[in-house]
């Protein structure tokens, strides 16, 4: 027999073995089950017990497959005899009280959850479970959700101009070539959870994936509610650190947030100090003594900053009298081009566009951001910069057709604002209508 008839008999029979299994399996009485799920803790403790089971089922045949799915439909029984709200908020209660093999969340009025779990059942049919229960007025209700193979860990609402519910269903998965956050949409319809198409694009989900080597940042790299939920944090890695590129929903959908201006940016916006080379918009020292390949700079409240530059690499010293002494050293030729208060700014010789500017934070001792950056000037604790774009193209051309993060102006430059400073530093596309630099 060929083995695509094998792989479907199999399949055939594992989805027969499903509609008959609720009737089959070892001597175990569950009569009258449902009825002994009195609060959530009790059914915290039989689905641990059940889950318990599933993890210890060892595969060695027919029978153990059969098993899987016995346990499985249990699970899922018991899931859905769930019967009132209160047992639901028991459960959110309780469910953090020690680590579980299935995933619960809940939304913060209660009236609608998910049971997440890993069924061990195999590509052959759904290798992952989602439960979704609503609590109506009278009663709970299981609610159909598309099949999707990803655990489900959180759920957020948002309030349509229509006065729709609109769920936000969080996904934060390790795999083994990165680390995935997603977030999916759905509104209740007639009995089923169906998609919002709320994103950018028109999606009903938004992603944030990153490579292994940066799972260290997984908890910064994560897309994060903010507000009243009505603001998405979406992340970005920069060369150092990390940015966030804020989504508003203004009642339809999910928008990136962007920075508009009636002034056009020149060239001019961008001229350094006068007889400087510091940034339009940094604190000026007072005294600048370049010597050879050493500088140094004292600024008004006598924070002094040596630059010992070698063939490649910059040694920065910083020193203070209400400071222990700093060290910076830079991989590569690099010169303090700005400060504004316990911020510095250094500039990095890159490509003929480009230049890798780098934000550092002296009280915290620590390099916030460094991207590369064709022009920069300081508004106090923001950055307005340019990136030149690689298109080709001789002159800028009009903006009638904004679409933020892909406003580009061919061989010419896209614009940024950046809030610098605090914990979740924010990007902003510049909007004007024509380019000028």
């Amino acid at each position: 027999m060929p083995a695509r008839h094998n792989k479907i008999l199999f399949a055939l029979f594992i989805y027969c073995f499903l509609l008959s299994c609720s009737n089959r399996g070892p001597n175990r009485n569950y009569s009258n089950f449902e009825e002994n799920l009195l609060d959530g803790e009790i059914v915290l403790q039989s689905l641990d017990s059940l889950f318990n089971e599933l993890s210890n089922i060892q595969f060695n045949g027919l029978s153990s497959i059969q098993l899987v799915a016995y346990t499985n439909e249990k699970i899922k029984e018991t899931v859905k005899g769930i019967s009132t709200q209160n047992i639901l908020k028991e459960i959110e209660a309780y469910y953090p009280n020690q680590k579980r093999d299935f995933g619960f969340a809940l939304t913060n009025d209660g009236k609608l959850g998910v049971f997440s779990w890993n069924t061990r059942m195999g590509a052959a049919v759904d290798d992952i479970k989602n439960i979704v229960l609503y609590a109506s007025k009278k009663e709970v209700v299981p609610l159909k959700l598309k099949e999707t193979s990803v655990l489900y860990s959180d759920i957020r609402t948002v309030k349509t101009i229509k006065n729709e519910t609109v769920y936000l269903f969080h996904v934060k998965d390790s795999m083994v070539t990165g680390y995935l956050h997603r977030i999916d949409a759905f509104t209740i319809k007639k009995g089923k959870m169906v998609e919002s198409y709320i994103f950018p694009k028109n999606q009903y989900f938004i992603t944030s994936t990153y490579p292994i080597e940066n799972l260290g940042l997984k908890t910064q790299l994560s897309l994060e509610i903010a507000g009243d939920e009505s603001i998405l944090l979406k992340p970005e890695k920069w060369d150092s650190g990390i940015v966030y590129r804020p989504l508003i929903f203004d009642g339809e959908q999910f928008n990136y947030k962007v920075w508009f201006t009636n002034a056009l940016l020149g060239t001019s916006d961008f001229n350094r100090l006068p007889n400087s080379t510091f940034l339009k918009g940094s604190l000026r020292p007072l005294v600048n003594i370049e010597k050879d390949k050493l500088n140094s700079y004292v600024f008004p409240d006598n924070l002094k900053i040596t630059q010992q530059h070698f063939k490649t690499t910059t040694k920065v010293s910083i020193t203070h009298r209400n400071l222990k002494s700093l060290e910076i050293n830079f991989k590569h030729y690099s010169t303090l081009v700005g400060r504004y208060d316990n911020y510095l700014f250094f500039s990095e010789i890159g490509s003929k566009e480009n230049n890798l500017l780098t934000i550092y934070n002296i009280n915290e001792d620590k390099v916030v951001l460094s991207n590369n950056m064709a022009k920069a000037m300081i508004q106090e604790d923001t950055l307005i910069f340019a990136v030149f774009n690689k298109a080709k193209g001789k002159y800028p051309i009009e903006n009638t057709n904004y679409n933020p993060g892909l406003r580009t102006f061919p061989g010419y430059h896209t614009f940024y604002k950046l809030y610098y400073v605090g914990q979740n530093p924010l990007l902003l596309p510049i909007n004007q209508k024509r380019n000028t630099l």
